[in-house]
């Protein structure tokens, strides 16, 4: 697909999958690393190859670093799937995207391979990168990318046929690696999503819910 220009102060929704569609999380240390690169590499002071003891300390007490990043993009939202994922983005900086995506997906193959002892490409391509540029779609890609957490569940959302929305939220509520968990008001593992915009976007968790449950299966995308 030909690239959009990625302006600073637009949000977009970026997603990538690895190559012929198989598996690059295998299990919750893969998608731990994964999760920690959304807050690690979101920061133009930080460097891939620095101090470990630093990375360490950046986990453990990330307060210690808010008033001192430099921050690529604000993540909105995100999942992160057995073979692939999804982040709804601010650009908040000139090429931030691209140097954030370059970043986490770079650092994340190199980990896969040398931990599974292949070789070649991770991903199936450079990643997609979709304009979020009408309000529709401002309001409800997060809501398409969490409930990506349905894949799997014998749940047909995707055709908008969400029978039990009891049933559904349990298990989305039980997928530990997207940000549904911010928006149901819960607190962060490692301060990655941007909070502040959450509460713009939904006053309160039941509002969230009920904007969950009105899905008609529309806005899927070609991946």
């Amino acid at each position: 697909m030909q690239r959009v220009p990625l302006t600073t102060g637009e949000y977009y929704h970026i997603t990538n999958r690895g190559v012929n569609r198989s598996e690059i999380f295998h299990n919750a240390f893969d998608f731990l690393r994964f999760y920690q690169s959304l807050f690690l590499f979101n920061d133009a002071k930080f460097s891939v190859t620095g101090d470990p003891v630093d990375k360490f300390v950046r986990l453990a007490v990330p307060e210690m670093y808010d008033f001192d990043q430099d921050p690529f993009v604000s993540v909105l939202a995100f999942i992160i799937m057995p073979n692939h994922f999804h982040l709804y983005v601010r650009q908040e900086m000139d090429n931030g995207i691209e140097r954030f995506l370059h970043k986490i997906s770079l650092g994340y193959a190199k980990y896969h391979n040398l931990k599974y002892k292949r070789t070649g490409p991770l991903y199936e391509g450079r990643y997609k990168a979709f304009h979020v540029d009408n309000e529709a779609h401002y309001i409800h890609v997060p809501r398409y990318i969490h409930l990506n957490g349905l894949d799997g569940t014998g749940i047909q959302w995707r055709d908008g046929l969400v029978t039990d929305w009891e049933d559904a939220l349990r298990q989305l509520d039980n997928y530990r690696w997207s940000s549904h968990h911010v928006y149901m008001g819960r607190k962060q593992e490692i301060a990655v999503v941007d909070e502040d915009f959450v509460l713009e976007l939904f006053s309160s968790p039941e509002e969230y819910v009920e904007f969950l449950k009105s899905w008609t299966g529309r806005y899927v995308l070609d991946l």
